[in-house]
């Protein structure tokens, strides 16, 4: 006994609907509309209301725009009709129909781009959102950057690499970990672009963008170039000079038998040292005349002080610096070099 007209040609019409769907997933609303106008079946309020849930429980979860929450209602509601369809055909003993797997789909990744500072990601992990996702069957894929790779003594560095890492998630996000828990700043500083792969197919891709790491020591030189004797503080004449120069826990010692005031004498006493953003670089002199048995002993020509900081780049530059002026009176100056080395 034949299949009746009318139930074969609902069955048929289930069939030109799941195959507009399976092209066009974004227009089951129409779809749904034909099938019902075709049909006479009262199946189009059932179909609606299942979509909407669908639609809300998906916008719960999925961080896509309409078109992509669209797209995964149409497949959602090309299964369900597959389900009535069968279920018809099963009571008129024709054979089931089946639908291809759908293709997973990210429509974005917060944030938009792996940014490394050196061999440091600036976030812990890579967030993908989209629908069908299974982080079991997601290969991650590194497209390298040839010359990186090749200074990283990396095999083949112009072919792609799979990197044996483990996503995180469900079907409407997944997560990659960087950094000490997942994908290291080492490996990350050799490839130029991270890819999703299923089944062999290009799912998603993010660049790294690289960017040198702000250095955090520098070579810092303090080169004392001379002092300019403005009062000897001796009523002889000349003066014999005696000058300690310390920076930070260095010190050197400079002196003059026949210093005399309104004179300009050059020292070149030059120290180097490595400090860290957080340290101080700190300048003392001290200027003393020695009166070699004068009654009045030896008479001081001043201090003088000076803290530079790491955030002011630790006064780079030339100064010149009057002393304190108890009795005598001089000008140190100096150059402060800095050479940033890490």
């Amino acid at each position: 006994m034949g299949v009746s007209n009318p139930i074969n040609n609902t069955l048929a019409e289930f069939d030109r609907a799941i195959n507009s769907l399976e092209n066009e997933s974004a227009n089951w609303r129409k779809v749904v509309q034909d099938l019902q106008a075709s049909t006479q079946e009262t199946i189009s309020g059932e179909l609606t209301d299942f979509a909407e849930n669908t639609i809300n429980a998906a916008g719960a979860e999925m961080r896509c725009n309409a078109t992509f929450i669209n797209e995964y209602t149409g497949y959602e509601v090309q299964k369900k009709i597959l389900q009535k369809r069968n279920e018809l055909a099963q009571s008129l003993g024709v054979s089931a129909r089946t639908i291809p797997a759908p293709t997973p789909v990210i429509c974005n990744a917060v944030p938009g781009e792996i940014q490394l500072k050196g061999n440091q990601p600036q976030t812990a992990s890579i967030e993908f959102y989209g629908y069908y996702l299974d982080p079991n069957r997601l290969q991650i894929i590194a497209e390298l950057n040839a010359s990186a790779a090749r200074e990283a003594n990396i095999d083949n560095p112009d072919s792609l690499k799979v990197i044996n890492r483990e996503l995180a998630g469900g079907q409407f996000d997944v997560s990659i970990n960087l950094g000490q828990n997942g994908i290291s700043g080492n490996l990350l500083k050799v490839i130029d672009r991270i890819i999703l792969k299923n089944n062999n197919q290009d799912i998603y891709s993010i660049h790294v963008i690289h960017t040198r790491a702000e250095p955090t020591q520098a070579r810092v030189t303090v080169n004392f170039r001379s002092v300019y004797i403005e009062d000897d503080a001796d009523p002889a004449g000349s003066a014999e000079v005696d000058f300690t120069f310390r920076v930070n826990s260095q010190t050197q010692t400079w002196s003059n038998s026949n210093a005399s005031t309104g004179s300009s004498y050059s020292v070149n006493k030059q120290f180097q040292t490595t400090l860290s953003k957080e340290d101080t670089l700190s300048i003392f002199v001290n200027g003393v005349d020695r009166d070699a048995g004068w009654i009045d002993e030896d008479d001081p020509l001043g201090e003088v002080n000076a803290r530079f900081a790491g955030s002011r780049n630790w006064g780079a530059g030339s100064h010149s610096i009057r002393s304190s002026c108890p009795d005598g009176c001089y000008t140190v100056n100096f150059d402060v070099d800095v050479d940033w080395i890490e």
